[in-house]
């Protein structure tokens, strides 16, 4: 409940009371006194205490942290899991790339392999030592994933950034990847992985599945400058 209605509630109990004097009658005996009887100073305290719970539990924002097994800072942690998405040269299924959670339950299902579904496969990221992005090499690595929430209200993703704009509080930073460029390759969507990623345990099998690959700037319609040619593009998560 708002202030406004607190106040018209006031007002209408003013009125019905008797105007001034039931005003005179609340300073002097701290409450009005209805059918039944009502401690209205009481009832004031409460309310504002209800409304407090309620703003700061409608406030916080989620995000997810794409490489790593645990949340930036003091944000709250929701989920571990697994990135996931498509087979790299799928035409279809889903183009969005999931983090599936580590502890998954079940509702109704089938065992067999069935041929009018959607598939999803766990995720590798491919960037060779030699390419000096990452501070150690990760080809074939298997990646984990995070679901955060912050206290902030809004979270959002900067592609081509590594800060964040004045009065946001960053999460994290990375770089944008996808599935590599070319014929036979399946489309998805660019997340925003930790630059200095964690691996899970089965890593470097090379089952090439979902793989994801850095992202870079091409010169034409994307404007160079500011934009540099061939040049691998970070990304920084944000919150207010």
């Amino acid at each position: 409940m708002g202030w406004e209605t607190i106040c018209c509630v006031f007002i209408l109990l003013v009125s019905i009371t008797g105007g001034d004097a039931a005003i005179d009658g609340v300073k002097a005996n701290r409450r009005f006194v209805t059918e039944p009887e009502i401690d209205f100073e009481a009832e004031l305290i409460k309310l504002k205490a209800e409304f407090e719970a309620f703003k700061n539990n409608s406030q916080g924002s989620t995000f997810t942290r794409w490489g790593k097994n645990d949340c930036p800072h003091l944000d709250d942690f929701v989920y571990r899991g697994y990135i996931a998405g498509k087979m790299y040269n799928d035409p279809g299924s889903a183009t969005d790339t999931l983090c599936l959670p580590t502890d998954p339950t079940w509702d109704k299902f089938s065992n067999t392999h069935e041929g009018f579904r959607a598939q999803v496969y766990g995720t590798e990221l491919d960037s060779w030592a030699s390419a000096h992005i990452f501070d150690k090499d990760v080809i074939n690595e298997d990646m984990p994933c995070v679901v955060c929430r912050s206290q902030l209200p809004t979270s959002i993703m900067i592609p081509g950034r590594t800060n964040c704009y004045q009065g946001w509080t960053q999460q994290y930073r990375g770089y944008l990847v996808s599935n590599i460029a070319g014929a036979g390759r399946a489309s998805y969507e660019s997340i925003c992985i930790d630059r200095d990623p964690d691996f899970l345990p089965h890593s470097q099998a090379d089952d090439n599945q979902h793989v994801l690959y850095l992202m870079e700037a091409k010169c034409g319609s994307l404007p160079c400058p500011p934009y540099v040619d061939n040049r691998e593009l970070a990304c920084v998560v944000c919150s207010k």
